[in-house]
């Protein structure tokens, strides 16, 4: 198979794939699929860290951020040799590997790898551009887009683009193990250690595992957070030749909408951010506002690359359980012991994990998931069964095997998660601050049971390498000169009006930043706009189509 560039001309078929702004060439069509919601079922693996706006205390301030409208460094444009690599439901899928700096400051410093793919607009002689895609999910597969769940108007005017953020799956993937035993513990503890005594064997367990983790990944691990990726995005478009991006970013991705329409406005044609997270949080109050929603508990689960089946399952399912045997029989099919009915099923469905997989981010669909597993306990060894058919339709809503398989081949890492949290947001620089700001945080919350497992999930960030770009802190275009903001486009920001992970607060004060518009949806989910909702589906395409977002709209629960 010969490797294209996109200056390699020596073709029509070459030129068709270049991926350049004015080129027109190569109808093609991009094959259908049933399958829908990839991008939440992703976001569901952030690691107890969705980011809300409610003030919940703490001793760390945001700080005013070292990132926010200042000149960033211009990053070289390197070459892009792609390749075809097709996968279920998307045939004409290629990808290529970029060769990034790991410190855009240094450009002629270190690289590393940056898996890009995309998927060539179906139209292409009405094609409008590129649409990047990041479902959120810290060290899940971004190079798999969920480009079939895009209205079909919109896959046929953009190419729709993919990658995989530096430190996961193909880009240069980071992983220093599990959390070291005296930081794991604190999942356990009754209550946490508060003396100087104590939390002194946490400081020097932290400085062990990342001093261990720096001596294997070097200045990378500074280099890890939503500043560099949005360094990345800027070298994508490079690479590709487009003149502006048109950005559809979910959850903890909406950071990196923010931050590269703050590092670079004139790039961006359209952007709707999803699910919004407000980088003007602390770590401590970001991290105890995720811990309210149910499904995140699925989501503090250890997920390690030898992690068995099983314990898989339970992780996947660890959220669905505790809300069936609190939901009683009349809910839940499963009530009142869904883990041992999950098991019995687990011996013979081939696609339980998968289905568990694709609804763990959704608790709507918690209840037609337990009753597919309950018609699934009459089923044989055979896998196609018919007391299968209802799992198989959960197990359609996630990826498509071959894409889950290399999913699961490299999970999210316990340092990839410190390192995006600890530098994205303000924590103390101090073990003991940290713990005490994470109890003070949890009682103000409401959720003081939540503090020993948000403990051991960030301690590290008390001794974490900081990133020179600093912490993210609150985003802004309104210090452009008012002809460039006039210039620049108004993101479209997208939130239901009780999603328990990035709350309306968040969309509403990120929106006065910038300034954006805002689309209020009801109900309580998160990630809306690839979940069906025709109002919300209209907008995004309007949006996309026209680069104009709606004036402050609303969408009724569906």
């Amino acid at each position: 198979m010969r490797s294209r560039t996109e200056a390699d001309a020596s073709s029509p078929k070459s030129r068709a794939r270049s991926g350049r702004s004015g080129d027109r060439s190569g109808d093609r069509s991009v094959g259908r699929s049933r399958i829908s919601r990839k991008a939440q079922v992703r976001a569901a693996l952030v690691l107890a860290a969705a980011l809300a706006l409610t003030s919940c205390g703490g001793p760390e301030q945001p700080q005013d951020s070292a990132t926010a409208n200042l000149a960033r460094p211009d990053v070289p444009a390197p070459e892009a040799r792609w390749d075809d690599c097709p996968v279920t439901g998307q045939p004409t899928r290629e990808c290529t590997t970029l060769k990034v700096p790991i410190d855009a400051a240094k450009p002629g410093g270190g690289k590393i790898d940056l898996a890009v793919s995309r998927i060539p607009a179906t139209d292409r002689k009405r094609r409008v551009g590129v649409l990047v895609m990041d479902s959120g999910g810290l060290g899940l597969q971004g190079l798999y887009t969920a480009a079939n769940a895009l209205p079909p108007h919109v896959r046929a005017l953009f190419d729709i683009v993919g990658f995989d953020r530096r430190g996961t799956g193909r880009s240069t993937p980071v992983d220093c193990g599990p959390a070291p035993a005296p930081i794991a513990s604190l999942g356990t503890a009754k209550k946490l250690p508060g003396t100087p005594e104590d939390t002194a064997p946490i400081a020097e367990a932290s400085k062990t595992y990342i001093a261990n983790c720096q001596a294997k990944y070097g200045q990378l691990l500074a280099h890890l957070g939503t500043a560099d990726v949005t360094a990345d995005l800027e070298s994508i478009r490079l690479a590709l030749h487009e003149d502006k991006l048109n950005l559809l970013l979910h959850s903890y991705g909406t950071l990196l909408g923010q931050d590269y329409l703050a590092a670079h406005p004139t790039r961006v044609r359209a952007a709707v951010l999803d699910s919004t997270y407000d980088p003007n949080r602390t770590g401590t109050e970001h991290a105890v506002d995720a811990a309210k929603s149910p499904e995140a508990v699925s989501s503090t689960q250890d997920l390690s690359k030898s992690t068995p089946y099983a314990a898989r399952l339970r992780a996947y399912t660890a959220g669905f359980r505790a809300w069936c045997s609190a939901a009683g029989p009349a809910e839940c099919a499963l009530s009142p012991d869904p883990q041992k009915l999950l098991d019995q099923v687990a011996r013979k469905a081939p696609n339980l994990q998968q289905a568990a997989y694709a609804v763990m981010a959704d608790p709507a669909d918690w209840p037609g998931f337990s009753r597919a597993v309950d018609l699934a306990l009459d089923g044989t060894k055979d896998p196609e069964h018919p007391a299968y058919s209802e799992l198989r339709r959960y197990a359609e809503k996630g990826f498509p095997q071959d894409v889950a398989d290399a999913d699961r081949a490299t999970p999210a890492s316990y340092a990839l998660t410190l390192a995006n949290h600890c530098n994205d947001f303000a924590w103390p620089r101090d073990t003991k601050a940290l713990l005490d700001g994470i109890t003070k945080s949890a009682k103000a919350g409401g959720k003081p049971d939540a503090a020993p497992a948000l403990a051991a999930a960030y301690a590290p960030c008390a001794q974490w390498p900081q990133s020179p770009t600093g912490t993210l802190g609150p985003l802004t275009l309104k210090k452009l000169p008012p002809a460039k903001l006039k210039a620049t486009p108004r993101p479209l920001l997208v939130n239901t009006e009780r999603d328990p992970r990035t709350p309306m607060l968040n969309a509403w004060h990120v929106g006065t930043r910038y300034p954006a518009a805002l689309l209020r949806v009801g109900g309580t989910t998160h990630n809306m706009t690839l979940k069906g909702n025709p109002c919300v589906t209209g907008h995004l395409l309007n949006t996309l189509v026209t680069g104009v977002p709606p004036k402050n709209a609303k969408c009724p629960a569906v």
